[in-house]
């Protein structure tokens, strides 16, 4: 763990353990009123969360633990009263399923947050009430955005690799609630490294109603899907698999009645599972290029002791034309599926690439 000490700007990071998590962050500004607390328990009821952060509550700490009975805060739950008298964050969760550290105040924050990147390797994001904007364009009203606001944010993004996952709902998430100079802000965000977010694909940002905070709830979900009915897509790669050509040929042999375009949507028809049968050959192309690699290293050990053995020098043909054949069908299966034209040569990319079309095919889903 790291220090619980937390003072403004202060953040909650987690670690590989959030991957599937549901997670509710919430600045609820204030949290001793009956009202508010009866409010705020209906209201998040409504998710199912394994972590749960709420900042600004201003609670006396002896009020604590009555008015956490009250929202059902059940679990592991860290709070700030050693540093500060009325406890302005609250945390809780499972701890069996999410691995949690703490970071101190903004400027110390950057600081810890670039020393997490140079020396974890692996997945982890932060979420929260940044109070800084990152663009001059998110506030609207108030005080005029200079570019020292945000510099110093910007500078932490590049430097740990993180970026700002994008979210459903309001661009704003902060507002003063004054109907005389209404400001609105966009303060409040998660942010995470490549890592994380190639794993976690399949999870939303909410950004729902502030309700009687003025800050926006921030909601992290994997939402529920229905899919549709996968049609059936011809693979480019096919047509180099052995045997491919006499599938197509003997479906098309075949005597067929009907009108012209009846005898080709027939035919068609009938191969569709002929094809689906070839494509068992290249459903993990991935761990095909990572067996043939292996072979290829193992012929060439045994062609270094034996280096006039006409079979060992067979045997590295073989699979140097393997390899490069599962490559070249990998690369040409992502670029299909992708849709990208500037798929450059080798394994680099990959990992990038199957990230990038999970998550489109998850914005052609219909999600409740």
């Amino acid at each position: 763990m790291w220090p619980t000490q937390r003072k403004t700007g202060q953040q909650c990071t987690s670690q590989e353990g959030i991957e599937g998590a549901m997670l509710v962050s919430w600045n609820i500004r204030g949290l001793n009123k009956a009202g508010k607390i009866r409010e705020i328990s209906s209201h998040r009821l409504n998710f199912h969360t394994d972590i749960v952060i709420l900042i600004e509550t201003r609670v006396k700490k002896d009020k604590a633990n009555a008015i956490r009975d009250k929202l059902q805060l059940k679990g592991i739950y860290m709070d700030n009263y050693n540093h500060h008298a009325n406890g302005r964050i609250w945390i809780q969760w499972d701890n069996t399923k999410v691995d949690l550290r703490y970071l101190e105040n903004r400027k110390r924050l950057w600081k810890d947050m670039k020393e997490l990147h140079s020396r974890y390797v692996g997945p982890w994001c932060a979420i929260g009430h940044y109070n800084n904007v990152a663009t001059a364009n998110e506030r609207i009203c108030g005080k005029l955005i200079v570019e020292s606001e945000y510099v110093d944010f910007n500078n932490l993004l590049n430097d740990a690799g993180l970026c700002e996952m994008d979210n459903k709902g309001d661009y704003f998430t902060w507002s003063n609630k004054q109907s005389e100079n209404p400001i609105y802000s966009r303060i409040d965000r998660l942010i995470a490294n490549t890592d994380w977010f190639q794993g976690n694909n399949d999870l939303v940002l909410n950004v729902l109603s502030p309700h009687i905070s003025g800050h926006a709830l921030l909601y992290l979900s994997k939402p529920t899907v229905a899919r549709k009915k996968i049609r059936f897509r011809f693979n480019n790669n096919w047509t180099d698999i052995e045997g491919f050509q006499e599938c197509v040929r003997q479906s098309c042999t075949k005597t067929t009645y009907g009108r012209p375009m009846e005898i080709l949507w027939r035919k068609l028809m009938r191969l569709q599972p002929e094809l689906k049968k070839l494509n068992k050959q290249v459903t993990d192309l991935q761990q095909r290029i990572i067996d043939t690699r292996k072979n290829l290293d193992l012929a060439y050990d045994a062609l270094k002791s034996q280096p006039m053995d006409k079979s060992n020098i067979q045997r590295v043909r073989i699979y140097t034309k393997e390899l490069v054949k599962w490559n070249g069908m990998e690369e040409q299966s992502m670029l299909q599926r992708t849709k990208i034209n500037w798929l450059r040569m080798g394994d680099g990319n990959n990992a990038f690439f199957h990230a990038y079309f999970k998550a489109r095919n998850n914005t052609k889903s219909i999600q409740f």
